[in-house]
């Protein structure tokens, strides 16, 4: 699941304001940007919180930003912990986590199932037999290398 997870953070990293708020909606979701202006009415100065250069925030349950609230990365307020842009994704990370092994369980306890299917049934299979990252293969070559060796 490592490999999907950073998949993830690239992909939310990389996409538009418009398509983050597509995806909360889709996915139901309830996270609003908040200006540094709306933070500063609700809270106050939040610039020896976050810096000078922090301008999007998040108004989010206190019970989904634990872990954020563990390493001291937010300021709570009456329930809520305001989330800069930039750790939003943490806490999308660990739903993502945490949906993908529900998946996985289910997926496992029907496994058996699915493998009769003479059309899931290889998928399911290879799925149980290695990892999609590139095999490490040991080169024994020792000794210089030249311009025309490099494809």
């Amino acid at each position: 699941t490592e490999y999907e997870k950073l998949l993830f953070r690239y992909r939310f990293a990389t996409a538009t304001s418009d398509s983050k708020q597509a995806f909360f909606r889709n996915n139901k979701l309830e996270y609003s940007p908040i200006s540094r202006d709306e933070l500063y009415s609700d809270v106050g100065s939040v610039g020896r919180w976050y810096g000078q250069d922090a301008r999007t925030f998040y108004k989010v349950n206190f019970e989904e930003a634990l872990d954020l609230i563990r390493r001291r990365k937010v300021v709570l307020k009456m329930g809520f912990a305001y989330v800069e842009q930039k750790e939003l994704v943490t806490l999308l990370e660990a739903k993502f986590r945490v949906h993908m092994s529900k998946q996985l369980a289910i997926l496992c306890r029907i496994r058996h199932t699915l493998k009769k299917d003479r059309r899931v049934g290889p998928i399911v299979a290879a799925l149980t037999q290695g990892s999609a990252a590139p095999a490490y293969k040991s080169n024994t070559f020792s000794g210089r290398v030249t311009l025309d060796m490099i494809p």
